[in-house]
């Protein structure tokens, strides 16, 4: 199945030029990894290991502890790693094809997700939960719009036949089984009196992924307030979890739940 694995041969190629050296040292200067002749430092991984770890805190609701936590943390470091070589292969490889998001689009684009917020205090709240500055912001941005581009250019001649697609997900479906568990959407807000006006607005019919999005601090506002599968084995603060867990399908809590965090 040549056609269907294009975009994962083009990372695997370039993948293969990348030099890896020490992950994590004091020196913001340092390179830890040089990719294609392009270097990527420990102050780069830094700032979005930073970026990733502070926004996954935020989703699950609580803090990451250094020694309990440790395995995930090193999860998420990698990850970070893994996106900052990946990041640096998109780039190059738009450049090379003179792939590029002008920064009027970028703005415009900024424009249409800061409209998402009632006022700038939600914006504003938004970016301290996950980390962000609005250049940060923006360099995310530029850089999605970049990735869709240009698999857009290295797709547009790809045609995937339904025997193809079949025989793609008999050899791979362990990717599409899930475990089981529970979808879950929350509101995340500051204040008690906040949560009580959100219910009597749900008790009046109004649809909850809406008020997500309007009044949520939490990332997972963009959609609907949507957290994905929540289990017993999944990192939620336990009032959040045993209250999400004791719901029944579309279910709403009768009261808010008060966590440390909202």
């Amino acid at each position: 199945m040549q056609k269907r694995i294009v975009i994962m041969l083009l990372i695997v190629l370039s993948l293969s030029l990348v030099t890896i050296g020490c992950k994590e040292n004091n020196d913001p200067s340092s390179v830890i990894a040089v990719v294609n002749g392009e270097e990527i430092t420990q102050g780069q991984f830094d700032k979005y290991y930073g970026m990733i770890k502070t926004g996954y805190e935020s989703q699950v609701g609580q803090k990451l502890d250094n020694k309990q936590d440790k395995e995930l943390i090193e999860e998420l470091k990698q990850t970070a790693f893994d996106d900052l070589v990946l990041q640096t292969i998109v780039k190059q490889d738009a450049k090379q094809k003179n792939i590029e998001v002008s920064s009027e689009q970028v703005e415009e684009y900024l424009e249409s997700f800061k409209n998402r917020y009632s006022d700038a205090d939600g914006y504003k709240t938004f970016l301290e939960k996950m980390g962000m500055t609005e250049e940060d912001l923006k360099e995310q941005i530029e850089l999605e719009n970049i990735f869709l581009l240009l698999k857009e250019e290295v797709t547009k001649d790809v045609v995937v036949t339904d025997e193809e697609a079949k025989e793609f997900y008999e050899e791979n479906i362990h990717y599409f089984e899930e475990a089981a568990g529970m979808e879950i959407s929350h509101i995340l807000v500051e204040t008690e009196k906040e949560a009580d006006d959100i219910l009597a607005k749900l008790e009046q019919g109004e649809d909850f992924s809406q008020l997500a999005k309007e009044f949520s601090t939490c990332p997972s506002s963009e959609d609907g307030g949507n957290l994905g599968l929540v289990n017993e084995e999944t990192s939620f603060v336990e009032e959040f979890k045993t209250a999400a867990l004791n719901l029944k399908s579309g279910e709403i809590t009768e009261t808010p739940v008060k966590t440390e965090f909202g």
